[in-house]
């Protein structure tokens, strides 16, 4: 959930920067007033119900055990749907922004449309538009508020509405919203809310989807379960083991995998301790499974696959052309059998790039794009085009329609496009979106798209 569970007492973290303000009534332009004292009580009346169950254990174990869809419809149904007000959909549309977007999105339409001018709501209806890329339609709501009283405003919201502005080409106003973040003040908090608003991890979503594939008989996805809940994303740059998920893993591998000595038991147990062994540890391991040669027989878990393949080159213990000639008509096999399953992709990619087969390459590239919608894929095809081919600019032009918040793209369009105002602009913008993998921070970003302006 964002901000953590959404409680009553807690409101102003739902809207930090509408607390702030020292008046209780707030004119936008030529809208009717809104009494916030009045919405802040009602919400936590209507709030208090929610909050209560999302404490409870009963929610709490519902996720446990991978129910996820479950605990989020006993949490709508605890007000009948034609009870709720807007204070309900408010709450819910805020409790669900990061386990349930649709469902947010939805909520926060129907809060909309009865207090259309709520600042609360237009915020959050800004950010809706925002995460899915709907940049013009998300300042159209950030205007209002700015409109309102702009010193209201968090310094998250500030750099919200920079980046914004960065994507439309507008930099003067993005500079003007950039400069009342407080970047240098709020730095940490800035870059926590870019995540809130681009992380699209929908963890617990895939924890459900596995739990009731495995419980289906889909036993070889339980190395993607353990392996999910020992690296649980805190945010961008944390990951720590989920200890009481972890725990029901534990139970249902008992329950699932009943006979310790199978090779499908042995495998599992690869996968709980691969990080830990010793290169020879290792080799014995995978000889004792028949992965290594002379049988090279690869499990059927791509997570597995990979955390062989990243351990094994990682010790040197094998390189990738090795890794090709021994696995890679298996491979194929496999993502024809899971088409779905990207990892198998990317292994693919991995073994057809250091092979050397531009071709297989190429079709696998296009497939993880435009059928499973990955920008890593993307990514990889524009640069396997080449910069000679006439067809790499309107090929990144079109990638860039799909992944406009890509920081190699733009990057790469930088290099090799035209280099004007909106393309330094979309640059800069990219980095808000991807600030986890970079060593600048985004007031350096700034500075030097405000420098490259003044040299065009």
């Amino acid at each position: 959930m964002r901000d953590a569970r959404i409680k009553p007492k807690q409101l102003p973290s739902v809207c930090p920067w509408l607390f702030s303000l020292l008046i209780n009534t707030l004119w936008i332009s030529d809208l009717r007033a809104v009494d916030f004292d009045t919405f802040k009580q009602e919400a936590e009346k209507a709030g208090a119900v929610y909050v209560a169950y999302s404490d409870g254990e009963e929610f709490r174990q519902l996720f446990v055990e991978g129910k996820a869809s479950e605990a989020i419809h006993r949490l709508q149904s605890l007000t009948p749907d034609d009870a709720k007000t807007v204070y309900d959909y408010f709450i819910l549309g805020n409790m669900l922004y990061q386990l349930d977007p649709n469902g947010s999105y939805s909520y926060m339409i129907r809060a909309e449309r009865l207090e259309p001018d709520n600042p609360m709501i237009l915020y959050e209806r800004g950010m809706h538009e925002h995460r899915n890329s709907q940049f013009q339609s998300a300042l159209r709501y950030y205007e209002r508020l700015v409109r309102a009283r702009p010193q209201g405003l968090n310094p998250i919201a500030w750099a919200y509405i920079t980046h914004a502005y960065l994507m439309q080409g507008d930099v003067d106003k993005a500079f003007n919203a950039w400069r009342k973040s407080d970047f240098s003040e709020h730095h940490i908090a800035i870059e926590k809310g870019m995540y809130t608003l681009f992380s699209n991890s929908r963890q617990e979503a895939r924890r459900e989807a596995l739990i009731r594939d495995i419980e289906a008989g889909a036993t070889e996805k339980l190395c993607d379960l353990w392996t999910l809940d020992s690296n649980w994303e805190v945010d961008w740059w944390n990951q720590r083991p989920k200890a009481d998920y972890l725990a029901f893993d534990r139970s249902l591998i008992a329950r699932m995998v009943t006979d310790n000595a199978s090779p499908q038991a042995a495998q599992l147990r690869l996968c709980q301790d691969i990080d830990r062994l010793s290169k020879e540890e290792l080799l014995q391991r995978l000889q004792a499974l028949k992965i290594s040669p002379p049988d090279n027989q690869l499990p059927v878990s791509a997570t597995l696959i990979w955390r062989i393949f990243a351990q094994l080159t990682t010790m040197e213990a094998a390189t990738p052309n090795q890794l090709f000639d021994r696995y890679g008509a298996q491979l194929k096999s496999y993502a024809a059998q899971f088409p779905q399953e990207s990892l198998y992709y990317d292994l693919l990619g991995f073994l057809y790039a250091n092979a050397g087969k531009s071709d297989a390459l190429k079709e696998v590239d296009e497939y993880g794009w435009k059928i499973l919608k990955k920008e890593k894929f993307a990514n990889s095809y524009v640069i396997g085009l080449g910069r000679e081919n006439k067809a790499f600019i309107p090929t990144l032009n079109e990638a860039l329609r799909e992944f406009p918040n890509s920081a190699f793209l733009n990057t790469i369009y930088l290099q090799f496009g035209e280099k004007n105002k909106q393309t330094l602009a979309r640059y800069v913008a990219s980095q808000f979106s991807n600030v986890s993998g970079s060593t600048y921070r985004l007031s350096d970003y700034m500075a030097s798209l405000q420098y490259e302006l003044e040299n065009l």
